[in-house]
């Protein structure tokens, strides 16, 4: 029994130190929570730690408890053993007696002295087991209200947390659209114009288009707003990719939140897209859905956009060779653009006159040609707008091409120098690629002199000499260009019969022009024609011809 007693005041001791244990473990709880300056995600991770090494303390204590109390169980069935052991002697001494009966009763009363240990044991164990869930229970609801706090003010900063990340995030997204808004305002004029330069703008403004493209690409297309479609399709356009631009500005042009302005103009570039791509048919049916929609309006926008449309239909026209359409079309343009004080001396308005002065030339109407580029240097010789300069250098190339058929040579020099004396320093792109046109057409005269005087063999050399010279100016100022290159490889054969590497840079200039360069080289070898050199030019030509559209065949 003593035994017993020992047992039950050490279960008491373990439970007391146990719940000394637990007060400790709260009091150095309650002051580590006080740090207040942990971050978010800290006092989320220490609050859990914190819980979950309590709840492992409790059960390795109630485990300890147990561990003891199977301790203290062996040790009482060692004595019981013992007892045991002392009993059977006791036993065979009583029997031995002849006093069986009292050891029967002895015996019977360890039996049951066992028996109530084994289940005092048991209930010890129970009632362990149930004060350590009480103590954890009675913790867990004595600190409740102080972990509630805490959890609800971790809640409320991460709140606070969210709603600054959302403002932070939102502000970014404002100024990346800012900056590809400029990016875009930037590369609209070069998208509209004549011609299309499309890494004109700067790097920061690319890097914020390509950004807001990149935020666009990360969500699903149906959540695009107009925005977002517009975005993509510049930054298509800015990489070269065409055929993806034309596409995205149609379904900007399609998105329901588009306005009526954004609808015109998205419109408008897919056709300059698809008149980059060549094709023509296909950008003559954008332009023509742009005039059909909003060709009665008092909206200055759209009247703007109906303009640059009817121009790019012009355009495509003359490239498809229709150019008695052409003439026509430009007619009723210039017309209706006379009549409006906004677009008359604009340059939608410079453009059509542009066009018009090609198409004249192409038409053979010289003449024509030479009066209304009067006309148009008497207007805008003086802007300072860099858009309807370009179209002045044009202007320029076309009066001396006109001139020299005309025959009128004595005139050509003064307004090639003149032309580069006002724009010979220019740095802006559009103005030297421009230039790279006006160099390559004194070059082709220089071609056509020397084939006119062919028999003068020194006057030959010296003026082919002059072209060769001229159009490498004008590659370093328009690299790439189809039209330079074909000059620049009929002048090389006129100068020599090196076959191969002309044929080369006649199969890179077709890849580039096409159809156009093809026929407008053919026409050309029929001024001043030198059969022993422009027959055997003419097979060149043929072959890469050949090559060039075998090759389209296969990628179509």
């Amino acid at each position: 029994m003593a035994g017993f007693h020992q047992r039950e005041f050490r279960i008491v001791a373990l439970i007391a130190f146990l719940c000394g244990g637990l007060c400790l473990s709260s009091f150095s709880y309650a002051a580590t929570v006080k740090q207040e300056a942990l971050d978010l995600a800290t006092y989320k991770d220490l609050t859990q730690i914190r819980l979950d090494n309590i709840r492992e303390s409790i059960q390795k204590d109630i485990q300890s408890l147990s561990s003891r109390l199977e301790i203290q169980d062996k040790r009482l069935d060692t004595q019981n053993s013992h007892i045991d052991q002392n009993l059977s002697i006791l036993g065979i001494l009583l029997s031995a007696l002849g006093i069986a009966l009292p050891l029967a009763g002895l015996a019977g009363y360890f039996s049951v002295s066992r028996k109530a240990r084994n289940e005092a044991k048991i209930e010890a164990q129970k009632e362990a087991r149930k004060e350590a869930e009480v103590t954890a229970n009675d913790w867990f609801q004595l600190h409740a209200h102080e972990l509630q706090s805490r959890l609800d003010a971790l809640q409320s900063k991460l709140q606070q947390m969210e709603g600054q990340a959302e403002v932070g995030f939102n502000t970014h997204i404002q100024r990346v659209q800012h900056g590809a808004d400029l990016a875009i305002k930037e590369m609209q004029l070069s998208v509209s114009g004549q011609h299309s330069f499309k890494k004109n703008i700067s790097e920061l403004a690319a890097t914020a288009l390509s950004e807001a493209a990149i935020a666009a690409k990360n969500k699903p297309e149906s959540e695009y707003t107009f925005k977002d479609w517009n975005n993509r399709a510049f930054d298509a356009y800015r990489v070269g990719d065409n055929e993806r631009a034309a596409r995205f500005w149609r379904d900007a042009a399609d998105d329901s939140s588009a306005s009526p302005e954004q609808v015109a103009q998205a419109l408008a570039n897919a056709g300059s897209a698809l008149t980059d791509l060549k094709q023509y048919d296909q950008a003559i049916r954008i332009y023509e859905e742009v005039i059909q929609k909003f060709a009665v309006t008092d909206n200055p926008l759209l009247r703007k956009s109906v303009a640059t449309s009817l121009n790019g239909k012009a355009t495509c026209l003359g490239l498809l060779g229709k150019l008695e359409e052409l003439n026509q079309l430009l007619d009723m343009l210039i017309s209706q653009l006379e009549a409006d004080d906004m677009l008359s001396h604009g340059e939608d308005m410079a453009h059509a006159m542009t066009n018009k002065v090609v198409g004249l030339g192409l038409l053979k109407k010289h003449q024509e040609a030479l009066e209304l580029c009067e006309v148009f240097e008497k207007r805008f010789n003086d802007t300072k707008t860099l858009e309807i300069q370009s179209h002045l250098i044009t202007i320029r190339c076309n009066k001396i091409s006109n001139l020299w058929d005309l025959n009128q040579k004595h005139e050509i020099n003064s307004v090639y120098e003149d032309t580069l004396a006002q724009f010979g320093r220019s740095e802006d792109l559009e103005i030297k690629q421009e230039l790279g046109d006006l160099k390559s057409g004194k070059a082709f005269i220089y071609m056509c002199d020397a084939k006119e005087q062919w028999s003068d063999e020194e006057f030959r050399q010296e003026t082919l000499n002059k072209a060769a010279v001229l159009l490498g100016e004008a590659l370093l100022l328009r690299p790439n260009e189809g039209s330079i290159l074909g000059n620049q490889a009929y002048c090389e054969y006129l100068k020599s019969n090196d076959a191969a590497d002309i044929q080369e840079k006649l199969i890179y200039a077709l890849d580039l022009d096409g159809q156009f360069l093809y026929e407008g080289t053919l026409n050309d070898l029929l001024i001043h024609p030198v059969p022993e050199k422009d027959n055997a030019f003419r097979i060149l030509l043929d072959d890469a011809w050949e090559i060039v559209k075998n090759r389209q065949n296969k990628k179509g």
